[in-house]
């Protein structure tokens, strides 16, 4: 299999930019997001979370499905005239929604860790 060169893989990036980018504005205009724009939402999404930073969690369909929602709430949101980076917008927007889920799921393991604590120390008594 020959490597493919700088050149070549550049010019492929900025076709799928410049596609994403058409596909946001069209979605934008229609009022309603395309199917195929929601299969790039849940490819990043997936791509993101299968990432090492997050592997080990047992909740990560949850954390998954939460970005998948934030990403379905804001993607009106972004703006193609003001910047052509979508992808980093939107990549932002998953990290995001995975940072909140982990601190809800931490806090709710704190306050479930202390309601044990003070009931073993009620029963010591």
């Amino acid at each position: 299999m020959a490597m493919l060169s700088k050149y070549v893989k550049e010019i492929r990036h900025r076709i799928r930019k410049k596609k994403f980018l058409k596909e946001i504005r069209i979605s934008h205009e229609c009022g309603v997001m395309s199917d195929w724009l929601a299969k790039k939402f849940i490819t990043m999404t997936d791509k993101i979370g299968n990432g090492h930073r997050y592997a080990e969690y047992s909740y990560l369909e949850d954390m998954k499905a939460h970005a998948v929602l934030q990403l379905m709430k804001s993607w009106t949101k972004f703006n193609p005239d003001k910047c052509d980076n979508a992808n980093a917008y939107f990549t932002t927007v998953i990290h995001c929604a995975f940072s909140y889920y982990l601190n809800k799921e931490n806090r709710e393991w704190r306050i479930k860790t202390e309601l044990q604590n003070m009931v073993d120390d009620e029963q010591h008594f």
